[in-house]
């Protein structure tokens, strides 16, 4: 390696005894050592290491959750780095320390605006921190920028009934007990908590009657 510039060299030499004291502390970050290398290479005439893009880094994480997690949670966390990543558009293949608060906060009133309830917005929102606080950790990002993101509250959170559509794509992703659950909600205006709670002795089949 050559820098071509000799009179940067004792700088260069500073930043690796600053690294190395970091080290020493406990300090250095993936960040810090990347940046060294970037300069480096500029100063040689070459150009910067490739930054992680956002899609490159949430499939990472995800492929690292879903091998750890049921695999409903692992289904779930599937999904929610699909819309996040659908959010961005062409954005998710941009580095990922170009993903801001704002991005995180339009994806949050999206997810809410699809009719999804206040709890799974907010466990939404959750997920998209928690790859970001990894992404800080590992110093793919200066800070998280899902920690200026407040949760859903109460007022702005919309519910509307499933459409045909919807409901045929539950039906058809559901076992055969949560299919009749699925299919009581519909016709029967049950909440899925009352209709998995039922007993046989509130069917009342002469009257064609149900209580609860």
């Amino acid at each position: 390696m050559c820098i071509r510039d000799r009179d940067k060299a004792p700088a260069v030499l500073e930043r690796f005894l600053d690294l190395a004291r970091k080290a020493q502390a406990g300090e250095l970050t993936a960040a810090d050592g990347q940046a060294l290398v970037n300069d480096l290479l500029v100063a040689t005439g070459q150009d910067k290491l490739p930054d992680a893009t956002a899609r490159a880094f949430f499939e990472t994480y995800l492929a690292d959750k879903v091998t750890t997690r049921a695999a409903s949670t692992g289904k779930r966390y599937r999904a929610v780095v699909h819309r996040f990543l659908d959010h961005l558009g062409p954005r998710a293949d941009r580095p990922l320390r170009l993903v801001t608060s704002a991005d995180v906060s339009a994806f949050r009133d999206a997810e809410a605006s699809t009719g999804l309830n206040r709890t799974t917005v907010n466990l939404s929102l959750v997920f998209v921190r928690s790859v970001l606080e990894q992404a800080r950790r590992e110093g793919a990002v200066e800070r998280n920028v899902a920690e200026a993101v407040g949760n859903l509250d109460g007022e702005h959170a919309e519910r509307r009934a499933f459409s045909r559509e919807e409901i045929t794509r539950l039906l058809a992703d559901a076992s055969p007990d949560w299919q009749t659950a699925i299919h009581l909600a519909v016709y029967a205006g049950f909440r899925l908590s009352d209709a998995t709670a039922l007993r046989w002795d509130q069917f009342d089949v002469s009257r064609g009657a149900v209580s609860y």
